[in-house]
């Protein structure tokens, strides 16, 4: 029998956040800026059963500052643009990771001891890979891998920030997430697209963190005068540079459009107590 406890990311939900990505294939690409389509699928957040989200950040690169962080609110409509992806100057890629920082409270009372728990995170994809002409679709879920995991550094440090970010502190936050799936993942999406000389792709991304990797970032924070114990999460949005060259490549090196339309649906984080 399983107990299951779910935060739920939905259409009908609270919070409301679009993700666009875009990649520059020319010079002249690079420089231009197209609109994305604005039927794209939203990114939502809602509370469901006993577990709550406190507050979700957003977080990129900045060329001034290093990093901007966006507080997503409830009731309020965002558009995140994604750093764009370079085909030209390769190097600039390595500030194209966006991250998703969510505050989960309200845990189950034996999150802290159960070593059969886990967080699952299920992103599906509503395009498919290829259209009938044999060329790579244009949305998000083609050209990138999606990560999750817990903690910040690549030694994978509590993230003690607490349920708000200072301005002071985003640069550490969205450099240390980095670093820490880079260097101790939880979980990642790579799987969803597989194959080399013909890609195939699953209908939806499937990832899972299991207790070993997030039983020591569970933390008590004070939430509106209240103590309760939290877990942070982030999520990380980025480019596979492989993916980007075959998207390229499907259209004899001249895409149509270089952006993406987001094609990402209803996201489901769960805590799944097993028995």
């Amino acid at each position: 029998m399983k107990s299951i406890r779910k935060l739920l990311i939905s259409y009908i939900a609270i919070f409301f956040l679009t993700i666009i990505a875009s990649v520059g294939v020319t010079y002249a690409w690079v420089a231009e800026h197209k609109t994305v389509d604005s039927n794209g699928a939203k990114l939502l957040i809602q509370e469901v059963s006993d577990i709550t989200n406190i507050s979700c950040y957003v977080l990129k690169y900045d060329g001034i500052e290093q990093a901007s962080c966006t507080l997503i609110e409830r009731g309020n409509t965002y558009q995140i643009t994604m750093s764009e992806f370079d085909m030209i100057f390769r190097d600039r890629n390595v500030n194209t990771p966006l991250i998703i920082r969510l505050i989960v409270s309200d845990l189950a009372n034996d999150v802290r001891t159960n070593p059969n728990g886990r967080f699952t995170i299920n992103i599906p994809c509503s395009s498919g890979y290829k259209n009938e002409n044999g060329h790579i679709i244009g949305t998000l879920s083609n050209v990138l891998t999606i990560k999750c995991g817990c903690g910040l550094t690549s030694s994978k440090t509590l993230d003690n920030y607490g349920a708000t970010i200072e301005g002071n502190e985003k640069v550490n936050i969205f450099r240390g997430a980095i670093a820490s799936m880079e260097n101790n993942l939880a979980a990642d999406s790579d799987e969803y697209i597989i194959g080399e000389e013909e890609r195939t792709k699953k209908d939806i991304i499937n990832l899972k963190i299991n207790f070993d990797d997030y039983k020591n970032h569970i933390q008590v924070l004070e939430i509106d005068g209240i103590q309760k114990d939290v877990i942070i999460l982030n999520i990380e949005f980025n480019y596979v540079t492989d993916l980007v060259e075959d998207y390229v490549n499907s259209y004899g090196g001249f895409a149509p459009s270089n952006d993406f339309i987001s094609d990402i649906g209803t996201i489901y984080i769960e805590w799944d107590k097993a028995m």
